[in-house]
C-alpha cells in the first residue's frame, strides 16, 4: 500500500527531483492507495479502498464510486488499474471488473460466463496482449479482438493471482497473498510451486526493483539475484515477450 499518491517534477540536475503529495487535502478519496497508473493521456489513477481518483497533474482530482446506476464502478475496493496495448483503462475491483469509457466519462462492466460479474485481481501486458489474474483462474485478452477468454491450465493455487511477474518467454511468477508464490508454463499449462520458496504468506512482489516475501529468509528465483534476507531482485534484462496461446 502507497501511504499516499505522489507527482513529482525536475528541479535540477544537482537537487534530483522535488516530491509533491497529494492527499484528502487536494481531493483524493482516501490518503491510501493500493494501486497508481499514469495513462498514456498523461492522467494520473490512483486506485483505493474507497474509491478511484483521476488526477490531471494540474490540480483537478476526479473521483468514482459505485453505484446502483448504470455506468458506475462495481465496488468502490480497487485492486488494480491498467492500460491496454489499444489504449483502453481497466479497472479491477473487490466485485467487478470494468472498462472507462471516455466519451461518456462512465464505466462499462464486463460481464463473463453466464452473465455473472468478473472478478480479477492482476494483469500483465507485454505491449500486444493481456493477461489476467483470477481465483484460480488466469484468462487471455485479445486487444485486436477485445475478446475474453480463460487460458488452459492445471494445478495451481485456489486464491486470487494477485500479481504476474513473467521471467522469461515460457515461465511466469504467480503471487498469491496467503498461498505463496506459483510458476506458470505457458507451453505445458502446468502451474506449479516455485522451487525453494516455501513460504505461504506473501506481503509485497513489487516488479523492481525487490520483492519481499512476509517472514521468509533469502531465496533465489530464476533470472534474479540474491538480495537482503527476505527480498529477492529481478534481473535487469529487458522484459520478456510472454507468447500465451
Amino acid at each position: 500500500m502507497c501511504a499516499a499518491a505522489l507527482t513529482w517534477a525536475p528541479r535540477s540536475a544537482a537537487s534530483g527531483y522535488h516530491m509533491e503529495s497529494l492527499s484528502i487535502n487536494e481531493g483524493l478519496s482516501q490518503n491510501y492507495a493500493g494501486t497508481i497508473l499514469r495513462d498514456s493521456r498523461g492522467y494520473l489513477w490512483i486506485g483505493t479502498k474507497f474509491g478511484l481518483n483521476r488526477y490531471d497533474h494540474f490540480s483537478h482530482v476526479k473521483t468514482y464510486f459505485a453505484s446502483k446506476e448504470g455506468g458506475a464502478l462495481p465496488s468502490d475496493n480497487i485492486r488494480h488499474v491498467f492500460e491496454t496495448p489499444g489504449g483502453e483503462i481497466w479497472v479491477l475491483c473487490e466485485n467487478g471488473t470494468a472498462v472507462y469509457q471516455p466519451l461518456t466519462d462512465t464505466f462499462r462492466e464486463i460481464r463473463y460466463e453466464h452473465d455473472k460479474p468478473l472478478n480479477l485481481w492482476s494483469a500483465y501486458t507485454d505491449g500486444r496482449l493481456v493477461v489476467l489474474g483470477g481465483r484460480g483462474q488466469l484468462y487471455k485478452l485479445d486487444c485486436a479482438t477485445r475478446k475474453l477468454s480463460r487460458l488452459n491450465t492445471t494445478g495451481g493455487s485456489g486464491s486470487y493471482y494477485t500479481q504476474i511477474h513473467p521471467l522469461d518467454s515460457n515461465n511466469a511468477l504467480l503471487v498469491t497473498r496467503w498461498d505463496g508464490i506459483w510458476n506458470y508454463n505457458r507451453q505445458t499449462g502446468e502451474i506449479t510451486r516455485y522451487p525453494g520458496i516455501d513460504c505461504r504468506e506473501v506481503t509485497s512482489a513489487p516488479s523492481t526493483p525487490w520483492a519481499g516475501y512476509g517472514s521468509l529468509s533469502t531465496t533465489k528465483a530464476s533470472d534474479a539475484t540474491t538480495g537482503p534476507a527476505g527480498c529477492w531482485r529481478k534481473s535487469t534484462a529487458p522484459i520478456p515477450t510472454w507468447n500465451v496461446t
